[in-house]
């Protein structure tokens, strides 16, 4: 029963991934990466697949829209093992390894702005780079509706010339921070057709914004390539509440030279009602999205209550085979809390002891190696 309450108060994060510069793995055109997600709970976990991402045919710089949910545990390591493959066709033993590497969960997110950059490697060489960027995710129904849409345009500017028309897709980002954006969904592209209309779809509205609907999210046009370098059309920025609140259904997309790249528009296939008021208590995800770290400072006691080192009834017992209780302890904390702190650097202390300089007992005195 405690553990059910516990996983219920979980706070869950959604993975975004991002590959760069990834080895090209076939001969006559570029490869097609996927993503396989494996997650170990704690040292003693079994390994398990918890996701993997669509295939980005011909496309060495990729951004995946699959995401993964996963919950947020803080008190334990949570191991990831990322592997990118080079997909072959229907069976997966066709399947070539790009590279793998291997990270925790708390890395990611003691990641400055949570975006962790990792090496790529296979058979001992670099191969790429994997970006991971995590984000807070709400429950559906918590504080967090399902928004049912259907989006068309018109008068898309045409990229193919004269003899072509633009095969048009849509890419929607939310704002990640630092001036980034995170690719949540996108649609299928439609051939040929200057007027598309795309399938419906569902969305929970913190995937666009992070508690605020008067935050901007961002809508790219793009035009398919065959070869997977697709022509970027032009953007819009617009906000839940413009939509939803303030009923404007009607865009004008421009390109990077403000040039008219076509019309978007929106329908709503359903729509529940949203609470412009409605507002979550801050928790420690949103802490370290505001840029909070965690300082451990480690202090040791020396004192003679706990034994001398060389008994092995001490908890400081200088053990030539194992790790004391004290560097245990010491130990699995650190490895939690060290993943929250940019630096790295801990300060270390005593009480109880005689360091050697000064060679007498201190209520309280710094790890100086020169004076120990």
């Amino acid at each position: 029963m405690l553990q059910q309450i516990i996983d219920k108060d979980r706070e869950k994060i959604e993975l975004y991934f991002s590959g760069r510069g990834l080895a090209d793995k076939d001969v006559m055109s570029q490869s097609d990466p996927q993503c396989y997600i494996y997650l170990k709970q704690g040292q003693d976990g079994q390994e398990k697949l918890i996701g993997k991402t669509e295939v980005k045919d011909n496309n060495l710089n990729p951004d995946w829209k699959t995401s993964v949910v996963l919950d947020f545990i803080f008190e334990i390591n949570q191991f990831l093992r990322i592997v990118v493959m080079d997909h072959d066709g229907e069976k997966v033993e066709n399947d070539d390894i790009i590279g793998s590497l291997n990270t925790t969960i708390g890395t990611i997110m003691g990641s400055k702005n949570q975006i962790y950059i990792g090496q790529l490697t296979h058979n001992n060489k670099k191969t790429g780079r994997l970006i991971i960027k995590a984000d807070k995710r709400k429950e559906i129904g918590e504080n967090n509706e399902i928004i049912c849409w259907q989006w068309y345009a018109t008068k898309v500017k045409n990229m193919d010339g004269w003899f072509g028309v633009s095969d048009p897709f849509l890419r929607f980002l939310k704002w990640h921070q630092n001036s980034d954006w995170l690719l949540v969904h996108e649609t299928e592209f439609i051939k040929n057709n200057e007027n598309p209309t795309w399938k419906p779809f569902q969305i929970p509205h913190d995937k666009l914004h992070d508690e605020n609907p008067q935050q901007p999210f961002k809508i790219e046009l793009w035009d398919n390539q065959t070869n997977g370098k697709h022509q970027f059309i032009g953007s819009i920025e617009v906000t839940i509440e413009q939509i939803i609140f303030k009923e404007i259904h009607q865009f004008i997309v421009k390109t990077p030279k403000g040039e008219f790249g076509g019309n978007l528009g929106v329908k709503f296939i359903e729509n529940k009602n949203f609470d412009l008021q409605m507002m979550d208590k801050p928790s420690f995800i949103d802490y370290l999205k505001g840029g909070d770290q965690i300082n451990l400072i480690i202090a040791i006691d020396f004192t003679g209550s706990n034994g001398e080192p060389s008994s092995p009834s001490s908890l400081h017992y200088n053990n030539p085979n194992n790790l004391n209780q004290y560097q245990n302890a010491l130990k699995q904390v650190a490895e939690i809390l060290l993943n929250y702190d940019y630096d790295k650097k801990v300060p270390l202390y005593g009480f109880g002891g005689v360091p050697s300089l000064p060679n007498f007992t201190k209520n309280s005195f710094s790890f100086k190696w020169e004076q120990i």
